[in-house]
């Protein structure tokens, strides 16, 4: 139902926070003949790997914006960034 929109992305390999929230910025939209099956329901968003959540973040606020009431995530992994482990 979420699909890439109409902005070509780059990469994100690498990117800071900030640049991937930014590549990511209109980079989705909800098919249009799906918006009313999605309004007011409760919906799974998976991701496969959550680095800095800023994949998850731009579906969600797509999904918002065509009125799901509540979005749970799911994820495989969690990329731990500047961690330091004692050994």
């Amino acid at each position: 139902m979420v699909t890439p929109g109409q902005k070509k992305t780059s990469q994100q390999v690498g990117m800071i926070r900030d640049m991937r929230r930014k590549n990511l910025k209109g980079a989705f939209e909800v098919k249009p003949n799906k918006v009313d099956a999605l309004v007011g329901k409760n919906i799974i968003l998976i991701d496969d790997v959550i680095t800095t959540g800023s994949t998850v973040t731009a579906c969600a606020k797509t999904l918002r914006k065509a009125g799901v009431a509540r979005i749970d995530v799911l994820s495989v992994a969690r990329v731990v960034m500047h961690e330091t482990v004692a050994v």
